[in-house]
């Protein structure tokens, strides 16, 4: 499914994976997904949500796709990880 979130200002996709979601956004280059990927991560950083709130977005960098997961399933996470490198968070 097509998805839009703020800050992210290129267009994203949902992408289904073991009962949890994962957001990809797809830019025209690195640099690109990078800038958008820390304005999302400095947004919420200086927020006053939750922390619980915080400890669960995960932010990745992937040439250039920004990924968003809002979550704590470790496989997941280390998926993520493996492929993209450690979370900009």
């Amino acid at each position: 499914a097509n998805v839009t979130r703020s800050p992210f200002s290129a267009k994203g996709h949902t992408i289904a994976l073991e009962g949890d979601n994962i957001q990809v956004f797809e830019y025209v280059d690195k640099n690109s997904a990078m800038k958008d990927a820390t304005v999302l991560t400095q947004k919420y950083a200086e927020s006053e949500r939750s922390v619980s709130w915080k400890m669960n977005m995960h932010v990745y960098v992937d040439d250039n796709l920004a990924i968003f997961y809002m979550g704590n399933k470790e496989s997941i996470l280390k998926s993520l990880e493996k492929t993209s490198g450690m979370a900009l968070k």
